[in-house]
């Protein structure tokens, strides 16, 4: 999708790609008028599954509104396109964080209270992320955290009809063991988060493996 750099999505103008997923792209994104520097995630493509996948991820973001979840500004679609539009969040990620070592009990306090709050609003309103990870965490100013990258989330207890059976669905490092025999739930959540905690005090992840089943 490198070639839609540079074109104009809605009134957005796309700069450069700042990361690529399984489905979508998020690109760094500039407004006519407007100073300020924007994140697009981007869906091209025909493909069913992934198209819903990012209705329900749209939908969830535009309906969560919560000082640590990453806020979506706009949404919209064009030439087959989907797109939503975030924030641009200068400082990166936690997981970049995280790169130049562990942090302190403070630090990891702070992030830790922020990110708590996110899910317990969640799993309040019935949803799930089940992707908990510090790549989906957003350092802002003054040690600010956003929860973001919704892909995966979903409804507590809803019948999943975007997952093949069999398919794990997450990041093997922070993935509850029961993920393996019975779905995701506010448990595998909080699982996640009690393995983000201990990457963020010592900087590696406490289990280790070859294949996602080990791990």
């Amino acid at each position: 999708m490198d070639d839609i750099i540079g074109t104009p999505l809605g009134p957005y103008h796309l700069v450069r790609l700042l990361a690529r997923g399984g489905m979508s792209e998020v690109y760094l994104a500039s407004r006519e008028h407007s100073e300020q520097s924007y994140a697009i995630k981007v869906l091209q493509g025909e493909d069913e599954e992934h198209g819903l996948r990012f209705q329900r991820e749209v939908h969830t973001l535009l309906t969560a509104k919560h000082p640590h979840i990453i806020p979506t500004l706009d949404a919209g679609q064009q030439d087959g396109v989907s797109y939503y539009v975030m924030p641009y969040i200068e400082a990166g990620s936690l997981k970049e964080r995280l790169a130049a070592g562990p942090l302190s009990l403070d630090e990891t306090g702070a992030i830790l209270t922020q990110i708590a709050d996110a899910l317990h609003f969640l799993h309040t309103r019935g949803t799930i992320h089940r992707d908990l990870k510090p790549g989906n965490l957003l350092l802002g100013e003054r040690n600010h955290v956003w929860l973001a990258d919704f892909g995966l989330a979903k409804q507590v207890g809803g019948v999943n009809t975007l997952t093949a059976a069999g398919n794990l669905m997450g990041t093997p490092y922070y993935m509850a063991l029961e993920l393996i025999y019975q779905p995701a739930s506010t448990s595998s959540d909080i699982y996640a988060l009690g393995v983000v905690i201990y990457e963020m005090l010592t900087g590696r992840v406490p289990f280790q493996g070859r294949t996602p089943v080990s791990i």
